[in-house]
């Protein structure tokens, strides 16, 4: 085997590969570049930020930017060299180590590197590598770290490694409530303090057991407490709490999920009320895909992104959305999937086609 070394990125190539330098896929060439431009410009005697532990001074968007924009130049090819188009790779980028938590927004435009730490998978026998520290300057890593996107993934326990890593819960890196979903769903529901509504606000209410799940009129549903959707202006939607009596809406309150979201809650809702959402999967050539006709919640949303890749199928509708996930990862996935009740079938989607 021969490796070549981008960035600090590590690709295995077979000795009979025609192939003579294998490179890391652009958007790990991205990341990497952003990483490294932001642990380099970050450096100095500035004032520590208050939330973390280091003398790293902020760096603003636009420096960042730029910096990361000069690395990846020499490996761009074809349309990627387009200026415009590699300032908004490189953004998209950004955004999506954000996601991942190797960096920390900060107010007015500025961001840091995150905090290095290791988040075990599937048992424990792969590891998420999340932090803004580059692969470069983490030789003793070099032999164990694979890219997948934007993500860095060890393929062993990295306190066998000789680093003294902080090691983060899957759950805790997620964003996930403590909870189950459903004690979780009841105490959203209970814990919200109504006021009494006398408004003319045109609500909609969560009913998992209708078609559309939301309804418009509320005579003939059952007395007790709704999750409520205001739709207003320019799309924006609104989410509150309310309670129905004898068809009316007699008393509203805001809406705290806690770690949780909207997205979660009527998953929640569906769950406790017998009407899954279903989720179709195929495993098949080493990978799970995964049909999905909803949203995440964000917790399982960063999973997803992390460990798989978006298939855009249609430009004209946003769902459903087809992910592939490498086949390793199926059980981390599929129980993810199962802890937020919705019901999983299985097919043959290999006639998806883009």
């Amino acid at each position: 085997m021969r490796k070549n070394i981008v960035l600090g990125l590590h690709v295995a190539a077979p000795d009979n590969a025609t192939e003579p330098n294998p490179q890391p896929e652009p958007l790990a060439i991205r990341a990497e570049a952003i990483r490294s431009s932001l642990w380099s410009l970050s450096e100095g005697d500035g004032m520590p930020w208050p939330m973390f532990e280091s003398d790293r001074k902020p760096v603003h968007i636009l420096r960042l930017l730029h910096a990361a924009g000069r690395l990846v130049a020499p490996l761009a090819t074809g349309e990627d060299v387009e200026e415009g188009r590699t300032w908004e790779q490189l953004r998209s980028t950004l955004l999506e180590l954000d996601l991942l938590g190797d960096l920390a927004e900060l107010p007015n435009g500025y961001w840091l590197p995150a905090p290095l730490r290791a988040v075990p998978l599937d048992g424990g026998s792969r590891w998420l590598l999340i932090g803004g520290q580059p692969s470069r300057t983490l030789p003793t890593l070099k032999a164990e770290l694979r890219t997948s996107g934007a993500t860095r993934l060890l393929r062993r326990n990295p306190q066998t490694l000789g680093l003294g890593l902080p090691i983060q819960s899957l759950r805790d890196w997620k964003g996930e409530p403590e909870e189950q979903l459903e004690p979780w769903t009841s105490g959203v529901m209970k814990r919200c303090h109504l006021l009494p509504y006398d408004g003319s606000d045109q609500f909609e209410a969560y009913v998992p057991t209708t078609g559309s799940r939301w309804v418009e009129r509320f005579d003939g549903l059952e007395n007790g407490r709704f999750l409520l959707r205001l739709n207003g202006k320019r799309g924006f939607r609104e989410y509150s709490i309310g309670e129905i009596n004898r068809g009316r809406l007699i008393a509203t309150g805001s809406l705290d999920t806690g770690l949780g979201d909207v997205q979660r809650l009527t998953l929640g809702l569906d769950s406790s009320a017998g009407k899954p959402r279903r989720v179709t999967i195929d495993e098949a050539a080493g990978l799970l895909r995964l049909r999905m006709p909803l949203s995440l919640p964000q917790a399982e949303y960063r999973l997803i992104r992390a460990l798989g890749r978006d298939e855009a199928v249609s430009k004209d509708r946003h769902y459903p959305r087809y992910w592939k996930i490498p086949k390793e990862h199926s059980e981390t996935v599929i129980s993810a999937l199962r802890g937020l009740g919705l019901a999983i079938e299985r097919s043959n989607l290999s006639a998806i086609s883009k």
